[in-house]
C-alpha cells in the first residue's frame, strides 16, 4: 500500500536537534495570580563577573553534537516522550510544574537520549538532609548513589520585582536576585545553577580562580522564546554578532557541564547574606 501523501512514516519522532533548537511553549498565564515578590531578603556579597563566551560556548557544543544518533518521540508510549500540555498557572507552584513539564519532562527525553547522566526532580526526591528546598534539582545515579548536580530557582514572570533583563543592568539588583540559588549551590557543592522566571534564564557557575578565591559567573539573561539561528562569520573568519542561541541549547550545555563537574568545596564567608529592604 502507498503512503498518503504528505505523511512522513517518520512523523512521530524529532531529531533531538530541533527540539533543542525550538523556543520553550508559551507560558499560559491565568486571569487571577499572585502579584506579590517572592524574593528572599538576601544578597550575594561575594565576586560577580559576566559568564565570557557564554553565547558562543553554547553554539560550540551544540554544532560538536552527533544528533543523528538518536530521536525522541512526541508520543506518550513511545521513547524519550515529548509530549506536553496546556496548562494555565497563576503561582509560583504552577510555575514549578510548567517549568518540569517543558524542561523536566519533553527536555529531560533529550538528556536520556543523549546519554547525559542527569535528570531533573523536586528537592524532595534527593534525599537530601539540606534545610532550604531548592525549586528544581539537577539529580544524577551513580553506584546507588543520587548527588546533586544542579540547582535551580523559579519566580513568577508577572511580578515586576523579578524581571531579570533588567537585572544584568544593576548590578545590585542581580546581586539580589541570584543570592537564593547561589547560597543553595554553595551549600549543595554544586559548581553549576540557575535561576528563572520561564521567560528567561539566567545559568550560574561558581567558580575557583587561579588565586584560589572564589567567584560566580553569570550569563545574559536567555529568553524563553529564543529559537537557534546558526552563526554565519565573515571572510575574515570573525563574528559580526553573538550567537542567538535558544533556552534548551543552554540548558543542554550546562547540564552537560553539570554532569561531569565534580563536587565543590567554597568556605567563603561571606557569600550570601541577609538585607534589610
Amino acid at each position: 500500500m502507498r503512503p498518503i501523501q504528505g505523511m512522513n512514516r517518520e512523523s512521530p519522532l524529532h531529531q533531538n536537534n530541533t527540539i533543542v533548537e525550538s523556543p520553550l511553549p508559551s507560558l499560559q498565564i491565568g486571569p487571577y495570580h499572585t502579584v506579590s515578590s517572592a524574593l528572599q531578603p538576601l544578597s550575594f556579597e561575594g565576586t560577580l563577573i559576566p559568564w565570557s563566551n557564554f553565547l558562543r560556548s553554547v553554539e560550540h557544543a551544540h554544532i560538536n553534537q552527533n544528533w543523528a544518533r538518536s530521536r525522541t518521540s512526541r508520543y506518550a508510549n513511545g521513547p524519550h516522550s515529548t509530549e506536553a500540555d496546556r496548562v494555565h498557572i497563576g503561582d509560583e507552584h504552577g510555575l514549578q510544574g510548567r517549568f518540569q513539564q517543558a524542561i523536566g519532562q519533553a527536555f529531560g527525553a533529550v538528556l536520556e537520549a543523549k546519554a547525559i547522566n542527569l535528570y531533573f526532580a523536586d528537592f524532595k526526591s534527593s534525599g537530601s538532609n539540606y534545610d532550604k528546598t531548592p525549586d528544581v534539582v539537577g539529580l544524577q545515579d551513580m553506584a546507588g548513589i543520587t548527588t546533586i548536580k544542579l540547582v535551580g530557582e523559579l519566580k513568577a514572570p508577572w511580578v515586576i520585582q523579578h524581571d531579570l533583563q533588567s537585572a544584568v543592568r544593576r548590578i545590585r539588583d542581580l546581586r539580589q536576585k541570584i543570592a537564593q540559588p547561589v547560597r543553595d549551590m554553595q551549600a549543595l557543592g554544586c559548581e553549576y545553577g540557575f535561576i528563572s522566571t520561564y521567560n528567561h534564564t539566567i545559568f550560574l557557575r561558581q567558580f575557583q580562580s587561579p588565586s584560589g578565591d572564589w567567584e560566580v559567573w553569570y550569563s545574559p539573561p536567555i529568553s524563553s522564546s529564543s529559537c537557534y539561528l546558526p552563526t554565519v562569520p565573515n571572510p575574515q573568519g570573525t563574528h559580526l554578532a553573538l550567537p542567538h542561541v535558544s533556552m534548551k541549547q543552554c540548558m543542554l550545555y550546562v547540564c552537560t557541564l553539570a554532569s561531569a563537574a565534580n563536587p565543590v568545596n567554597n568556605q567563603t564567608v561571606p557569600w550570601v547574606i541577609r538585607v534589610v529592604r
